[in-house]
């Protein structure tokens, strides 16, 4: 059943479906949602104080200001909420760029690599999961009892950081030794399970990605910064934010989640 009073928040990830709602309101009628976003790392910052999010300090607050307009965000009456961004799967490559177990597709077919258990890998990815804003504030919003919590990841980086390399060089070497679809597979079994306790996570649709690990580029060029000020692209180096395109992906996501709860 559709929330009456819906809160979709996150970090710059929810320009994406921000903007497809403005863009084409009568694709979802009657669906309305209040936004709120801020960077990944301003979000670490926030706090409940009974049911407001309010900054834990004044650098947060002159950024919650700057994005929002407010400097306090009451949730009392919300009855959903979507959580979009801040899992950061693109960041957790780092953690077998060096380091594989022997079930990694590489490993199999002979590469050298400082070998770990499988058991180890899995411990850290679930440190991540467990570390991630995502999941801080998915945990945050489930505990207030007020309504469901859709969480929603940030796409993967786009296909088009294949002609650029040096932007994304961890991703691209991990889908060029094979070890990119296997690896992003491990994480969202992992995710499903964390992020399942607090919430229901909508994973990226299939008919986004390519090679397993990306996302199509038409879903990606042309994104927009997290503003409301003005419709300000990022620049075409940025590979990392879909355009209002995925966002209404998302949107169509949210809508059936919902429909079906």
């Amino acid at each position: 059943m559709m929330p009456s009073n819906l809160l979709i928040l996150g970090n710059s990830h929810i320009s994406a479906p921000r903007a497809a709602l403005v863009s084409q309101p009568e694709r979802w009628p009657g669906f309305e949602a209040a936004t709120f976003g801020m960077p990944g790392g301003s979000l670490r910052h926030l706090v409940l104080k009974g049911k407001v999010l309010v900054p834990r300090d004044a650098q947060t607050r002159r950024t919650m200001k700057f994005f929002n307009h407010i400097s306090r965000l009451p949730l009392e009456g919300y009855d959903g909420f979507v959580v979009v961004g801040g899992l950061a799967f693109a960041s957790m490559i780092s953690l077998v760029q060096d380091h594989r177990s022997l079930d990694f597709p590489s490993v199999r077919a002979g590469a050298g690599c400082e070998l770990v258990s499988t058991a180890l890998i899995e411990a850290m990815i679930r440190q991540r999961i467990d570390a991630s804003v995502a999941m801080l504030m998915v945990r945050m919003l489930h505990g207030l009892g007020q309504g469901p919590v859709l969480f929603l990841p940030e796409p993967l980086i786009s296909a088009d950081c294949r002609t650029d390399p040096d932007a994304r060089e961890a991703t691209v070497s991990i889908a060029r030794t094979g070890d990119g679809a296997y690896f992003h597979q491990r994480v969202m079994r992992q995710a499903r399970h964390r992020f399942g306790r607090f919430s229901t996570l909508l994973e990226q649709p299939k008919d986004s990605i390519v090679d397993d690990i990306f996302t199509d580029g038409t879903l990606m060029r042309g994104s927009i910064r997290m503003t409301f000020r003005d419709e300000v692209p990022h620049e075409g180096t940025d590979y990392a934010h879909a355009n209002a395109t995925f966002g209404a992906m998302q949107l169509d996501q949210i809508v059936e989640a919902f429909a079906a709860l």
